[in-house]
């Protein structure tokens, strides 16, 4: 479930210390600012943050105020951090596609992993290939990082990927198991969807576990604004 370049991952920190006054000037020793850089940038490896989201942070999200307002809430100060962990507290973000899902939990992620946390970002697609093609080794540790790890983002849970009754029943007994043992451990989990009510494509009764799983434990955010991927677009070419 790892999908994050290891040739992007060499170039940024070979960047950090080109830019370093003190690095840039020394053949081998790395000065500690530099090194707790390229030690943060393991941390967002390890929970395979994508690397567009590395630099983009919440305090320059222009979106819906409310994932501002909620982000600070969770990361004003590690007892509120910790609280949060600690209450196992879920949320499943629905939207459409660019309105800053993706950016706001990966920056709870990166809150997380900073913080001494382990965490994991990835997709249902991701999830899916993994735990049907997957050896049976890859399968049960992935199966025990996505059950286990402090904090999840399962992004893309979406009706796009459940195309017949067979993918929807293998997908529904794949995400309800996960979310349920998390659930049940109170581990902080954020399902993000472009769905209105996503559980609708896993079929009746599969899909209605699942609902009544997110209605329980997550609290759901209807996450409103444009699409920024359109709006950075559009002022390029200005």
């Amino acid at each position: 479930m790892r999908t994050v370049p290891q040739t992007k991952v060499k170039l940024r920190k070979s960047n950090i210390i080109n830019k370093c006054d003190i690095c840039s000037k020394q053949q081998v020793i790395v000065c500690d600012k530099c090194t707790l850089s390229s030690k943060v940038i393991d941390r967002f490896v390890s929970a395979n943050i994508p690397v567009d989201f590395w630099d983009k942070e919440m305090d320059k999200f222009e979106g819906d105020s409310r994932l501002i307002k909620i982000f600070n809430s969770i990361t004003k100060d590690n007892n509120v951090f910790k609280d949060y962990y600690i209450n196992g507290k879920s949320m499943i973000l629905v939207g459409q596609h660019g309105v800053g899902k993706t950016l706001f939990s990966c920056a709870i992620l990166k809150q997380a992993v900073i913080r001494g946390y382990g965490a994991l970002y990835t997709t249902l697609g991701d999830v899916v290939n993994v735990l049907i093609y997957g050896d049976s080794s890859t399968k049960f540790w992935a199966r025990k990082e996505l059950m286990m790890t402090d904090f999840l983002v399962l992004d893309e849970f979406d009706s796009r990927f459940i195309n017949n009754e067979n993918a929807a029943e293998l997908f529904g007994r794949i995400l309800e198991s996960i979310i349920r043992i998390r659930f049940q451990n109170s581990l902080p989990t954020i399902l993000i969807s472009n769905d209105s009510d996503p559980s609708k494509a896993l079929g009746a009764n599969l899909g209605a576990s699942v609902s009544s799983l997110i209605t329980g434990f997550c609290k759901k955010i209807s996450v409103t604004g444009q699409d920024f991927r359109t709006v950075l677009k559009q002022r390029t070419k200005e």
